[in-house]
């Protein structure tokens, strides 16, 4: 079965413990994510993950729980440079 996995940034609120946010991580790689980078710092705590569809949907659906730690998730904007292919017809006519 193919799952959909994609890259996030997991972002909680101020008053989040970084247990909270720990154990937030370790929840995303026991349900066959990647976390790949963690932050805390006076802007932003989070953290970047891959995120299975399956597992993302949970986190999703906790967002409107009353006692929820996670501020928003929104996805990664990685940041894709692509090669131009040099053909010669191409070139020709520049």
């Amino acid at each position: 079965m193919f799952e959909c996995v994609l890259k996030y940034n997991v972002i909680f609120k101020k008053s989040a413990s970084d247990e909270v946010i720990n154990e937030q991580a370790k929840q995303v790689s026991l349900n066959g994510g990647t976390v790949n980078e963690k932050f805390s710092s006076s802007l932003l705590k989070g953290f970047t993950a891959e995120i299975p569809d399956t597992y993302f949907l949970t986190l999703e659906r906790g967002l409107t729980a009353a006692d929820s730690q996670i501020y928003y998730i929104e996805p990664h904007p990685d940041v894709l440079t692509y090669a131009i292919p040099c053909e010669p017809e191409i070139m020709n006519d520049l």
